[in-house]
């Protein structure tokens, strides 16, 4: 990837569950600490998600956290349809007093059957049901695999000269709550 004048590479780290473990419903919950702070995280990307386990419809992002300074101020909730046609709903979440890189955070979702709700250190961020998602249950009522990666670059924006390296991604749990 080219970074200012130079070619670099990266080493992007990737986790999921994928034939180990398959959920449906409940809490997935994550405490980490972002390197995506302001001015020097451009092109950074930190996420933990989920996508239907059987291949098909549904992606639910319990939090990205993109850098750059149009970025990292929020955290992103979202819920996505791949297909027929791709469809996405998102939401980003301002912190009131710093952000993602300023400390340690708990980003959650409570996925029930027809309501999915977000919560960033204990307070609600957003909620998608069944009456303002008509797709809902195409892509939240079947089993999901959990996903954590830091991708570098992508669609929100490459790294350059200002972005610092090395860039650490501080995970402390993640937990899953089924019920």
């Amino acid at each position: 990837m080219k970074c200012g004048s130079q070619n670099r590479n990266y080493t992007v780290p990737y986790l999921d569950t994928h034939g180990k473990a398959e959920f449906k419903y409940g809490r997935l919950e994550m405490r980490a600490k972002s390197p995506t702070g302001p001015g020097d995280s451009k092109g950074l990307w930190p996420a933990f998600w989920t996508r239907a386990a059987d291949g098909s419809n549904g992606e639910l992002d319990v939090v990205e956290l993109p850098g750059g300074d149009q970025y990292y101020h929020s955290a992103t909730q979202g819920i996505f349809l791949q297909y027929a046609p791709p469809v996405k709903q998102d939401h980003r979440t301002r912190y009131e007093a710093a952000d993602p890189s300023s400390g340690f955070h708990t980003y959650a979702v409570e996925w029930e059957p027809g309501v999915i709700r977000w919560f960033i250190d204990g307070k609600l961020a957003w909620e998608r049901t069944r009456a303002t998602t008509s797709w809902f249950d195409a892509a939240f009522d079947k089993k999901h695999e959990l996903r954590l990666n830091f991708q570098i670059g992508g669609w929100l924006g490459d790294p350059d000269s200002s972005t610092a390296f090395p860039a650490t991604f501080a995970v402390d749990y993640i937990r899953v709550y089924q019920r």
